[in-house]
């Protein structure tokens, strides 16, 4: 059975080899109701922080330097207690034969130093190198014999990247009189071997200057000084071009471009002694002879190409002088005062412990001089914001040299003492001095270190009164070291095993719980030396394996009581490598449960703490006082197990445990905890619940048989008393003998810490299972299996802190999820890895695998083996893995579930399963409230629909796609299968009672553009689905006065979809409805716009659907509407039309324009606001028409603006242009106007135009031209095109003309003889074109014919023959007479042919 894939083969070697991943010494804890009491364990940690208060605050070193006090500073080590420092082996290690031979012959110079990078000690003798092991004295060293002249200085560097190759880890850098030279340093795992190898093209000549000294950083620079005072840096590249090895002077200055004897006339050299980086603030300090300091600026990187010299001390006495206190530490002015004020020893600070203070300078007498390289702001300019450059270097405090005198005497040597330092290292608030002894022959360290032990004014149980300050513990080593010491340097050490919150300087009762002994290695002229700085819980060890009760005693009263216990329970579940001292164990347990030592737990009497607020009541009523509640205080022991716990803890707690690469970017997540942190806080938990669940089931053993607990003196009822953090009464007082009350109260006290402890072991248990099941996901490969969440669930993941997955529901649910995506990957590999997976998930963290996951397990494997079943057998198996998935939808991975139910076509179980999950996930509904809480409890259950969509997708797919499965054994489906089992679970899926996954699937539907599918579906729900994605409110009737949007083209797709689904349910009503808000939308910028000619098609698809349903007001209420838009187009056009630059209306009419194409504008809004400001004369009769205006003065008036605009025009063309421009508007407007409307008055349309043509109109244009010729025939053809071809209605325009009377409209121009005689011609016109007419309605089209076919055509002529008589008539009587007969001539013809036609 597989899941489609087998796992790569690396995979497997992952999976062999967390079988065997976990601590065998580890205990393992079976499941307590504490640790799955996410309650409990969270009170826990609140109880554990209540208890610790701040007791992880680290101090600022320069903050306990001003705090110091003199008395206090130095304090020497108690007689009796092990040694503060102590070395590693039992003597000094010889330095090989080899070297010491060759020692022996040295001829000019001899130099010897430590490299801990390597584990290497270094000597070299004349031209010759050695190095060897330093813990190995019998070991024949490496030489190196390349160079003919003196080795002055040697240094050791990690080069840069990309210049040496891979092999070569660290580059040696040897400094003869005359040439520089780097060798390769080859060193094998755990540096075991080592191999030096030539590199000849990296090599440069010195120039003459000698090298005194050189450092290296952890960039890959290396900085050397000379005898000359210069500071040189040695410049090495892989490039092929130009030199690779070379040196620059960073000091010369101007002198570079001198000849090389001038700078020597004026200037002594000052050779420089010393050189010491800061690799954290990268800073070097550069020493020479006679107190010189300077200080130079590497670059905020340490990559910056040349250093700038920032600072400079030239007499380091007189800058001691200037701190607090200098003038008494460096007051004296003896010889012997100012050769001891020399500088020995540069140490820099790091940023963790101090960030004012950056260097400490060591004295040759001792004293030391902490410096730092910031501007003092109370005299000089204070640093720029965010600036963190070197910028001055200045003494800030000075500390008085430690005393090495028998142990008793003050502790604090004053200046102007005779010792000599030969050697001092400052590292971790550990301060090293090693001293010519007398005999000049040996030497003695001496060591000051932070006294962690409790003030001497302190309160009884421990608790500080006030700032300690830095106080300091000193103490010598026990013997002489043979030999000069020449360096010390501090051991390259694993780090610790968890981390340090914040900065500031640690206490060491802190730092000891994570960090191993800090150990130092020393060379002298006889050997190496490893030395070991002795912590106080080595201390407690060493007093316990004395068994000595007066040191233990004073022990406990040093440190107090907590921290003592707290350092028993490290010695007692401290996992290390090392066999642990039986003895010590036995005896830290002892003094655990000593109530002599740790003390025990008390309730505070109420009635014996009298109240403060307490008055007499002088006989009124007492109402009473509030009753105190007794709060207990803890024993020590109990505190110092509060202490333990919240050391472990802190450094992990508030961190992020797993987390993506790169900020923000959560596709891919690991692990921010190394593996080795993981298991090294993993094992100290477990050994801690364990030794306090073993301690209280003895104790609990003892109390219930009846028995003495080894502890207790007397017995007690109360079974629920542990012995470790409840130590029994004294002896003395027997705890059956105490009075009734106080027996109550200690029995009360005992119960409460009790409980306290049962809760804590609780957190223990679970933390400690948390931190199993984050190693075992990182040794699976946490970027993979995060890979298989998605983007919601992997968010969440990141968030997620230590303290949540111990004390959440969240981290809870992000184990669940990650250990069912852990064991359904490895469900197919060979040899039943899953079932052994299991196993020891619920052996090792049983609070996080609960019984759903092994059920999920067991239907998985019924489901692979449905995949190779067929038949029944194949339904039957796929059945029974679907129901056991059912009961515990919490444990189903569905991205590995839904794939494989859709490869065995169990369609509806893919629907089913998803379903059940979600509302697993959120089963009170949050997601359907609009909150917060419910837009997150949305996203879980959309997580659950979106892998039966995918399949839904799959099926969508073209022919050929797979079924939904991954690589499923189905394969590929055909188009028809691809129908049918969309139908299976499209049907399934509308039956659904969720309303957020039919919306999912709505959604998906959409997006696949499956509309057919969408609007088959028998779900109540679709509509409102389609109008709330469309914009509109999810009920109610639509308002369609009023504009929606603007749209988004996703709501205007559902909108229109929605008009579909309403046609199909013949809802016709709604469906233009629905259009008709879509053709009246509001625009937008980019994709919310809408065209005119979106709009247009919209309301045409509206008017359609008011007819189907039969309703003729909507559609005459949507047919004006429609002609309303069209208008509003035209309006739109004609204002966006180009104007001449500079036009004082352009910007206006752009606007204008503009707002017209954002929304549809009532009728009276396109009339008033638009067409009468921009004098759109035409359209706003348009728009007249279409409201059906009724007063026709205005409607004269407007067609007078009309025409009088078109005459204006053309005024430079003529009065024949004038002309044609007015008939033109006339014949344009004419047809999209009513003819029996209001809106178009055709009499004084025709008046007007015939006024135009005979120069009497407008009035402002002056009868200066003469009348236009022939211009009859323009003006009646444009009338007939303005009423459609209709030519009778002209030729009633013009009887009306004729038959105006004097008083009426028109009245007195019509009566002019001459405007009289050209309507009378233009009247011939028409009747000309009619008679053309009719001539063409014959049937053979001849003049001759006697007869008309048709009797319209009859009634015609007829009517046209009359009215050439009137007409006639009417000419007769013009002046002058003999235009009038001519023209009464003209109708007379006229008559005589059209008789001639119907006769």
């Amino acid at each position: 059975m597989s899941l489609g894939f087998a796992p790569p083969a690396r995979w497997q070697t992952e999976i062999s080899e967390i079988t065997q991943a976990p601590d065998p010494r580890s205990p393992v804890l079976a499941t307590a109701p504490e640790a799955t009491d996410l309650n409990g364990v969270s009170n826990a940690w609140k109880h554990v922080k209540t208890v610790i208060k701040d007791d992880g605050k680290s101090s600022d070193l320069a903050e306990l330097i001003a705090q110091s006090v003199r008395e206090t500073a130095y304090s020497s080590q108690t007689p009796g207690w092990p040694a503060l420092i102590k070395a590693r082996s039992p003597s000094l290690h010889a330095m090989p034969a080899m070297v010491l031979e060759r020692y022996r012959a040295c001829q000019t110079v001899c130099f010897l130093g430590v490299f801990p990078a390597i584990r290497r000690a270094w000597a070299s003798v004349d031209n010759i190198l050695f190095l060897w092991r330093i813990d190995r004295w019998n070991e024949v060293p490496v030489e190196y014999a390349g160079e003919e002249q003196a080795i002055c200085a040697v240094g050791l560097v990690k080069p840069a990247p990309g210049v040496f190759v891979a092999a070569i880890q660290h580059v040696l850098v040897l400094c003869t009189t005359v040439e520089v030279v780097l060798l390769g340093v080859c060193c094998s795992d755990n540096n075991e071997s080592l191999q030096l190898q030539p590199l000849p093209l990296y090599a440069c000549s010195t120039d003459g200057a000698t090298m005194t000294c050189l450092t290296t950083t952890d960039q890959g620079r290396i900085f050397m000084g000379g005898s000359d005072g210069h500071l040189y840096e040695l410049c090495y590249t892989g490039s092929r071009w130009g030199r690779r090895c070379y040196k620059r002077d960073l000091s010369a200055g101007l002198a570079v471009y001198l000849p090389s004897f001038l700078p020597k006339l004026w200037q002594r050299p000052t050779a420089v002694t010393a050189l010491t980086v800061d690799p954290w603030r990268h800073i070097l300090y550069v020493r020479m002879q006679g107190g010189l300091i300077q200080v130079f600026d590497l670059g905020s990187d340490g990559k910056e190409a040349t250093p700038k010299r920032v600072a400079e001390c030239p007499d380091f006495m007189t800058l001691a002088r200037t701190a607090p206190g200098g003038r008494d530490v460096f007051g004296g002015r003896s010889s012997t005062d100012i050769k001891g004020a020399a500088v020995v020893h540069l140490a820099p600070i790091p940023p963790q412990e101090s960030a004012l203070l950056h260097l400490v300078a060591v004295t040759a007498d001792g004293r030391r001089v902490f410096c730092t390289t910031q501007a003092d702001q109370r005299t000089g300019t204070p640093p720029a914001a965010g600036s963190t450059r070197p910028q001055a270097f200045r003494a800030t405090a000075v500390r008085a040299a430690p005393s090495t005198g028998p142990s008793g005497s003050d502790a604090a040597t004053s200046a102007g003492s005779s010792r000599q330092v030969l050697a001092a290292l400052y590292r971790g608030g550990v301060f090293l001095m090693a001293q010519a002894c007398d005999d000049n022959n040996s030497s003695q360290l001496t060591a000051a270190a932070r006294n962690s032990s409790l003030p001497p004014l302190g309160t009884a149980t421990g608790n500080q009164t006030g700032a300690e300050g830095l106080r300091e513990a000193v103490a010598s080593l026990d013997f002489t070291i043979p030999g000069e010491v020449m360096e010390m340097q501090v051991l390259s050490e694993e780090a610790p095993v968890m981390p340090l919150q914040g900065t500031g300087l640690h206490r060491e009762l802190i730092t000891q719980i994570i960090s191993p002994p800090p150990t130092y290695v020393l060379i002298t002229t006889s050997g190496v030396l490893e030395l070991e700085k002795q912590r106080p819980v080595d201390v407690l060890a060493g007093i316990l394996e004395g068994r000595s009760a007066q040191q233990l005693e004073q022990f406990f009263r040093s440190y107090g009581a907590p921290e003592v216990a707290a350092m028993c329970l490290l010695l007692l579940t401290h996992t290390t490598t090392a066999q642990p001292n039986v003895a010590v164990l036995q005896q830290a347990r002892v003094a655990l449960e000593n109530p002599r030592l740790v003390g025990e737990p008390q309730l505070r009497d109420p009635s014996s703490t009298p109240s403060e607020n307490v008055s007499p009541n002088h006989g009124r009523f007492d109402m009473g006082a509030a009753v105190p509640v007794a709060e207990p205080e803890w024993s020590g022991a109990h505190v110092g197990l509060c202490l333990y716990v919240g050391r472990l803890l802190q450094p992990l707690w508030e961190e992020p445990v797993i987390a993506p690469p790169s900020p923000g970017d959560t596709s891919v997540l690991e692990s921010r905890i190394p593996s080795a942190t993981l298991e090294a806080l993993e094992g100290r938990l477990r050994h801690l619940a364990s030794f306090l669940s073993s301690t209280r089931r003895r104790s609990n053993r003892f109390v219930s048989r009846g028995d003495h607990h080894p502890s207790m003196s007397q017995n007690t009822a109360d079974s629920a008393l542990a012995g470790v953090m409840r130590p029994a009464h004294s002896a003395k007082e027997g705890f059956g003998m105490l009075p009734h009350a106080k027996r109550q109260r200690l029995e009360e006290a005992c119960r409460q810490e009790d409980n306290q402890v049962k809760v804590v072991i609780g957190l223990l248990a679970r933390t400690g299972q948390a931190c199993f099941l984050l190693r075992m996901l990182g040794l699976h490969n946490l970027r993979r299996l995060s890979a298989r969440l998605d983007d919601s669930q992997r968010r969440k993941l990141a968030q997620l802190k230590l303290r949540d997955w111990a004390t959440s529901s969240e981290g809870e649910s992000a184990a669940t999820e990650l250990i069912s995506v852990l064991v359904t990957e490895h469900l197919s590999a060979p040899g039943r890895l899953a079932d052994d997976l299991s196993a020891q998930l619920q052996a090792r963290c049983p609070a996080f695998f609960q019984e759903d996951d092994r059920t999920f397990y067991s239907a998985s494997d019924l489901l692979q083996r449905a995949g190779t079943a067929v038949g029944t057998e194949r339904e039957g198996l796929t059945q029974d893995a679907l129901n056991l998935m059912l009961q515990v939808p919490l444990a189903c991975d569905l991205s590995r579930v839904i794939p494989q139910l859709a490869d065995r076509q169990q369609y509806k179980g893919c629907v089913d399963l998803a379903l059940r999950k979600a509302a697993a996930l959120d089963p009170g509904g949050v997601g359907l409230q609009e909150s917060a809480e419910g837009d997150a409890a949305r996203q879980v259950r959309e997580g659950c629909y979106a892998h039966v969509l995918t399949v839904l997708r799959g099926l969508y797919a073209p022919q050929g796609g797979s079924s939904g499965g991954q690589g499923g054994q189905q394969g590929s489906l055909s188009t028809k299968e691809q129908a049918a089992f969309r139908a299976v679970l499209l049907q399934r899926a509308a039956q659904a009672k969720d309303p957020l996954f039919q919306q999912s699937l709505f959604s998906t539907l959409m997006e696949l553009g499956a509309v057919s599918d969408l609007l088959d579906l028998d779900c109540p729900q679709l509509q409102q689905y389609l109008r709330v994605h469309g914009g509109l409110p999810p009920s109610g009737p639509d308002r369609t006065d009023s504009c929606i949007g603007p749209l988004e083209p996703s709501q205007v797709h559902h909108l229109r979809i929605l008009a579909r689904l309403q046609i199909k349910r013949q809802q016709y009503r709604e469906a233009a409805g629905t259009l008709q808000l879509l053709g009246m939308r509001r625009s937008g910028p980019g994709d919310l716009s809408v065209s005119f000619a979106e709009r247009l098609d919209a309301l045409s698809q509206a008017v359609l659907q008011a007819k189907s349903c039969g309703n003729a007001d909507l559609e005459d209420h949507l047919e004006v509407i429609q002609r309303t838009m069209e208008l509003q187009q035209s309006m739109a056009n004609d204002l966006e039309t180009p104007l001449p630059e500079g036009h004082p209306e352009g910007e206006a009419r752009a606007t204008a324009a503009a707002q017209l194409r954002e929304a549809p504008r009532s009728l009276a809004e396109l009339f008033n606001d638009y067409a009468a400001v921009f004098r759109l004369w035409a359209l706003g009769i348009e728009a007249v028409d279409l409201a059906r205006f009724q007063e026709g003065g205005s409607v004269r008036q407007l067609w007078d603006l009309l025409l009088k605009e078109r005459f204006d025009e053309a005024a430079q063309e003529g009065l024949n242009a004038q002309v044609e421009g007015c008939c033109r508007a006339v014949e344009t407007l004419g047809p999209r106007l009513q003819t029996n409307s209001t809106a178009f008055p055709l009499t004084h349309v025709a008046s007007r135009l015939e006024e135009v043509a005979q120069g009497m109109w407008p009035e402002s244009s002056g009868s200066a031209a003469p009348p236009v010729q022939g211009a009859d025939g323009r003006i009646t053809s444009c009338l007939v095109q303005a009423c459609r071809g209709d030519t009778w209605t002209v030729i009633r325009v013009y009887d009306g003309l004729l038959s105006v009377r004097g008083g009426e409209v028109h009245g007195r121009e019509l009566h002019t003889p001459k405007l009289r005689m050209r309507v009378l011609a233009s009247a011939l016109v028409l009747l000309r074109g009619l008679q053309t007419q009719l001539q063409t309605q014959l049937p053979m089209g001849g003049a001759g014919v006697s007869w008309l076919p048709m009797r319209s055509a009859r009634n015609e002529a007829t009517m046209a023959a009359e009215a050439c008589v009137r007409y006639a008539s009417e000419a007769r009587r013009l002046q002058p007479q003999s235009e009038g007969d001519a023209l009464a001539a003209s109708f007379e013809g006229m008559h005589a042919s059209l008789e001639r036609m119907y006769m």
